[in-house]
C-alpha cells in the first residue's frame, strides 16, 4: 500500500530524538521494511535533512522552526498565529501531497493539527485517514472550546481511531462519541551488548525540561533527603525546554552540584548507551500518559521511579517494574529513598512487550487489511 503520515513531531534528522517523533520515524521504517511505500509530510524544523529510509520526508513552510511544537500556546498571540499557520499550511501541503502521491491511507501523528490536513485531504479527494493521539490533542487541545470542535470533527470522521495511553483512549472517546482504541508508542532501540548494565552509576532522567515533566519536582525532592543519599549518589539529566536555565540556577542555589548534571539533549547514538549504563531511571512528570522513554528503559531492563499519572503509575506497579509515587516533593523523596538503595529488583519483560512499536506497526496494518477486505467484499 501506499500509506502517507502526517506528524508535527517529526525528527530534523536521523541524530535527533529531542520529541515523539522518533517514534513516527521508527514506524515509518518498520511500514517501509513490510514492503509499503511510505511519504511523510511534517514542518520544517531548523536543521531539517531528508536523510531517512522510507520513500520520502516532504517539509512545508510555516512560521516556525522550532524542534518541537509542543512548546506553542495557543493562548498567546505568537504561538496562536504559528498553530494557524502550522494549520493551514499543512493543510495546503497535504492536498499537494495527496494529488501527487495518491496514497491508499493516511496516518496522523496526531490527532490535532494534522488530523485538519487529513480531513482536508478527505474531503477533496475521498482519501480515508486514521488518528493517532497523544496526551497533549486531549489534556491541551481538548480543553480550548474552539479546538475542542475541531479536534471532535477530525476524530469522528476518520476510518480508525488511537490514543498512545488507556485512560486518554477513554477521554478522546467521550470527546469523539466513537470508540478509540489504545495503541501504544514507543521506539526501537538495540541493546548495546559490550556496555555494561548499571556501569556509569547514575540515575537517569531523560526528558524536556518542562513543568508538566516535572524536572523541578526532582530537584527539590533530592534537595530534601541528600543528606540521606548514598555518598556515590549521581543523577544525570537530558534534556532541554523553557526550564532549562532555571533548573541549572537551582541546582547550585541547592548546592546539588556534586550530584546532580543537568546536560543537554543526546543524540541517536547516544541514547542507548546512556540508557544501558543508568542504574534506573526516574519519570516525575505531573502530566503523563505513556512517555517514549517508558519504553526505552522497559528496552534496556532497567527499573524505573515513576510518578502515578495518566497510564504510568498504573501500568508500572501492574508489571512491577519499578516504584510509583505521586507527583510531589515529599512522596517523590520518600520514593527516592528507596530505590536508590535497591533499583534492580524489578521486572520489565511483560511491560515491554506491551509497548512494542513493532507489535502496534502490525496492529495498524491489520486493521488497513481488514477494512479493505471490507470493501472488496461489499455490494
Amino acid at each position: 500500500m501506499r500509506i502517507a503520515l502526517f506528524t508535527t513531531s517529526f525528527p530534523s534528522n536521523r541524530d535527533d530524538v529531542r520529541n515523539a517523533g522518533v517514534c513516527v520515524k521508527d514506524f515509518a521504517e518498520l511500514l517501509s521494511q513490510r514492503g509499503h511505500e511510505v511519504v511523510v509530510l511534517t514542518p520544517y524544523k531548523s536543521g531539517a535533512r531528508a536523510d531517512f529510509a522510507h520513500r520520502q520526508t516532504v517539509f512545508f513552510w510555516w512560521l516556525g522552526g522550532a524542534h518541537s511544537l509542543t512548546h506553542l500556546n495557543p493562548k498567546n498571540p505568537i504561538g496562536l498565529l504559528q498553530l494557524a499557520s502550522v494549520t493551514l499550511m499543512g493543510i495546503v501541503a497535504s492536498l499537494r501531497l495527496v494529488r501527487r502521491f495518491k496514497p491508499d491511507h493516511v496516518l496522523c501523528f496526531w490527532a490535532f493539527p494534522c488530523g485538519l490536513w487529513a480531513y482536508a485531504a478527505r474531503l477533496f479527494f475521498r482519501v480515508p485517514y486514521s488518528v493517532w493521539a497523544l496526551g497533549s490533542d486531549v489534556w491541551v487541545v481538548g480543553k480550548l472550546p474552539i479546538l475542542r470542535q475541531a479536534l471532535r470533527l477530525v476524530t469522528r470522521a476518520s476510518a480508525h481511531r488511537y490514543a498512545d495511553g488507556l485512560a486518554l483512549a477513554g477521554d478522546l472517546r467521550a470527546i469523539a462519541g466513537r470508540d478509540v482504541e489504545f495503541l501504544p508508542t514507543s521506539r526501537v532501540l538495540s541493546i548495546p551488548r559490550d556496555v555494561v548494565p548499571g556501569s556509569g552509576g547514575y540515575f537517569l532522567y531523560l526528558g524536556r525540561y518542562h513543568p508538566n515533566k516535572g524536572i523541578d519536582l526532582l530537584i527539590e525532592a533530592l534537595a530534601t533527603i541528600k543528606a540521606e543519599l548514598p555518598a556515590n549518589f549521581h543523577l544525570l539529566a537530558h534534556g532541554s525546554g523553557p526550564l532549562e536555565d532555571e533548573v541549572r540556577s537551582r541546582v547550585r542555589e541547592l548546592g546539588l552540584e556534586q550530584m546532580v548534571t543537568v546536560a543537554g539533549p543526546t543524540s541517536a547514538s547516544q541514547v542507548e548507551v546512556i540508557l544501558r549504563r543508568a542504574k534506573g531511571l526516574i519519570v516525575p512528570s505531573r502530566i503523563e500518559s505513556i512517555p517514549l522513554v517508558l519504553g526505552d528503559a522497559m528496552q534496556m531492563e532497567l527499573p524505573v521511579l515513576v510518578t502515578d499519572v495518566g497510564d504510568m503509575g498504573k501500568l508500572v506497579r501492574e508489571h512491577r517494574a519499578g516504584i510509583v509515587c505521586r507527583p510531589e516533593v515529599d512522596d517523590l523523596a520518600r520514593a527516592l529513598r528507596e530505590f536508590t538503595r535497591a533499583p534492580g529488583r524489578y521486572r520489565t519483560a511483560s511491560l515491554r512487550q506491551l509497548l512494542d512499536i513493532e507489535r502496534s506497526s502490525e496492529r495498524f496494518l491489520s486493521d488497513l487489511s481488514s477494512a479493505k477486505a471490507r470493501v472488496g467484499t461489499g455490494p
